[in-house]
């Protein structure tokens, strides 16, 4: 083995292990709080409908609202936590999801394409994609005051590339470190996963004109 595929086996392995913490707190959500939940919900609305005074109906309504708000902020950090689809039903599906989870709770329309060979990668590298894609649609919401986003996924002989800009308000150069990285909107997080297995990333924005971020990692067998 040589030492760059050592360097990535560790980073992999790195990641997995991560991925499968996450996985085991998702299911812990799923299986304790979540149904917890939902079952204080069938029991509030039991008391309610046994209830014969009216007195304690706006405030009981009050409690079931709150706890059906809870439920789907949990449904929803579940699934950011470790999405189901990703290991259900491939890369593909679990990003269209993504797209519209970003679309139906924070309206950003995305354009998304995918080259359907992309399925066919490692579950390590789907991985890496997946949360690539999530923290660079993260960063366009929290920070773009954007309306539009494209994503693109395609696969070559020796990369798979990911595209993904907005039409926001861009940055300056200014955020810039003085080694030419950029420090900020969770970027940092990315990058280090990618130098571990020779991936490479490009960042082109300028103030008023938007966001491009180009992701390489090279396609391992």
């Amino acid at each position: 083995m040589t030492q760059n595929n050592h360097l990535q086996s560790v980073a992999f392995n790195l990641l997995m292990a991560e991925e499968k913490e996450r996985r085991q707190l998702a299911s812990n959500l799923h299986d304790n709080v979540t149904q917890t939940l939902a079952l204080c919900l069938i029991k509030s609305k039991m008391l309610m409908e046994s209830l014969s005074s009216t007195v304690y109906a706006e405030p009981l309504n009050e409690i079931s609202e709150l706890i059906k708000q809870t439920l789907d902020n949990i449904r929803t950090m579940t699934f950011e936590i470790s999405p189901p689809d990703l290991y259900e039903l491939g890369l593909l599906s679990a990003i269209e999801s993504l797209c519209e989870r970003f679309h139906d709770k924070y309206r950003l329309t995305i354009y998304f394409h995918i080259n359907r060979e992309i399925d066919n990668i490692n579950e390590e590298v789907s991985v890496l994609i997946f949360r690539a894609v999530q923290e660079l649609l993260f960063n366009i919401v929290k920070h773009a005051n954007a309306n539009i986003a494209r994503v693109s996924i395609e696969r070559d002989r020796n990369f798979i590339r990911i595209n993904v800009s907005d039409d926001g308000i861009g940055f300056s150069p200014s955020v810039m470190n003085n080694k030419g990285n950029y420090t900020g909107f969770g970027i940092f997080s990315i990058k280090e996963r990618l130098k571990g297995i020779g991936g490479q990333m490009d960042i082109k924005s300028r103030r008023g004109f938007g966001t491009h971020i180009s992701i390489k990692i090279p396609v391992i067998s």
